[in-house]
């Protein structure tokens, strides 16, 4: 367990409630949250001892998406006499569900699936050189795609896709120890500085927030943090993300909508997840969060 990315696990999740909860302040940086988790799970998926079996991934990811799309589709029918958003067509309901965060399990089971098939092919000097290339250009070129809207969930795959060739280089370039990784990386954050600071460009804010503490990634234990209870929290925001929009309504039902709104919450759905973790079978906790 890299002690460091366990912390910004927690920072980014709590980032990721901030952006959710529609508070302006800190927008775009909380957003970041979601390019840090998109980078570290798949260079996980990169560096992995072993490869995923198919079933395993789905477990992991396609059935509390299952799951939770019931639930939240049954939500909105409580609410408001339907299951899905008005004028989505039958890609989006499938791919976006009832609730708009829940894109990120399918997204990201396609994406680490598509790794655990080709992942040897990432090792090669030159491919290493080719994702390192289209990490760049993808970047760089963030000022003629970010204004571009799709329908749900694709301009959200759209945004994401940087972030996976960013994962993909980071694990191939630090295993390998290619010549050109880290000049290749210091470019990168560079141009995102100028995008970020320079441009004011949303890709820019967020690419930063969430690459930054993924360079922890190639280090040990550089920040002295540690303990079960680090591991407890970490391991639970997975069904943070998931809960969070519902503890989010009952909160807002509440007439909460200050500032604590975010940090209630986030405390609120990890209470949540730790119980249901505690009560239910862990074979079905397994599923849920």
């Amino acid at each position: 367990m890299k002690s460091e990315i366990e912390v910004f696990r927690i920072v980014c999740m709590l980032g990721i409630v901030w952006f959710h909860a529609g508070l302006e302040p800190g927008r775009q940086i909380a957003h970041g949250g979601l390019i840090f988790f998109i980078v570290t799970s798949v260079f996980f998926a990169v560096t992995a001892g072993r490869r995923h079996s198919l079933p395993e991934r789905a477990k992991r990811l396609l059935v509390p998406w299952g799951v939770w799309s019931v639930f939240y589709g049954m939500v909105s029918w409580c609410r408001w006499g339907h299951c899905f958003p008005e004028g989505y067509h039958l890609v989006s309901m499938l791919l976006a569900t009832p609730s708009i965060h829940l894109w990120f399990l399918p997204f990201l089971f396609l994406v680490l699936v598509g790794i655990d098939l080709v992942r040897e092919l990432f090792f090669r000097r030159e491919v290493v050189v080719l994702i390192g290339t289209l990490s760049f250009l993808s970047v760089l070129t963030a000022p003629f795609w970010e204004k571009i809207r799709l329908v749900d969930p694709f301009t959200q795959y759209l945004y994401s896709v940087p972030a996976v060739l960013i994962g993909i280089f980071l694990a191939a370039g630090s295993r390998t120890r290619h010549a050109v990784f880290m000049p290749m990386m210091a470019g990168l954050v560079l141009s995102l500085l100028i995008l970020a600071g320079r441009y004011r460009s949303e890709v820019g804010i967020l690419y930063l927030v969430g690459i930054l503490p993924a360079v922890f990634l190639l280090y040990d234990n550089v920040l002295p943090v540690s303990g079960r209870w680090l591991f407890t929290i970490s391991s639970s925001v997975f069904g943070v993300y998931l809960v969070h929009p519902f503890c989010q309504m009952f909160l807002r039902y509440l007439g909460l909508t200050s500032y604590a709104l975010p940090l209630i919450n986030f405390f609120l759905s990890l209470v949540s997840v730790l119980l249901m973790k505690r009560v239910l079978p862990a074979r079905i906790a397994g599923y849920i969060v």
